[in-house]
């Protein structure tokens, strides 16, 4: 499991995730996500592009974040995740909890909603 922060851009963060998000790849992401993405000084968008599995542990590791930004007025919101790690996420109902978007405009401006 892998991910790049991009350069904060128009009051966004931008990351890149690959990988799979099971208990191995988190392990491997955990400490340094959280310090990119819980502690950013803008809200974030996800790209998930790259992901290829999704399992509860990450989806664990999404929330928390998204929680930790929403207590500092910020937003978390996932880009154009596969269709299978999509339908993984929906059946838990993390996307009442996380925005989901698949055009990168409209990402964008949920993200800038908080």
């Amino acid at each position: 499991m892998e991910f790049t922060v991009l350069e904060d851009t128009d009051g966004l963060r931008r990351v890149v995730l690959s990988g799979r998000m099971d208990a191995a790849g988190i392990k491997e992401i955990e400490t340094a996500f959280n310090e990119a993405v819980g502690q950013s000084p803008h809200s974030v968008v996800a790209d998930m592009g790259d992901v290829a599995f999704m399992a509860s542990m990450g989806m664990g590791l999404l929330l928390r974040n998204a929680r930790e930004l929403a207590a500092q007025e910020k937003r978390l919101v996932l880009y154009r995740p596969q269709e299978l790690v999509e339908e993984v996420m929906q059946i838990a109902g993390l996307q009442r909890l996380i925005p989901i978007e698949h055009d990168p405009d409209q990402a964008a401006a949920r993200a800038k909603e908080a």
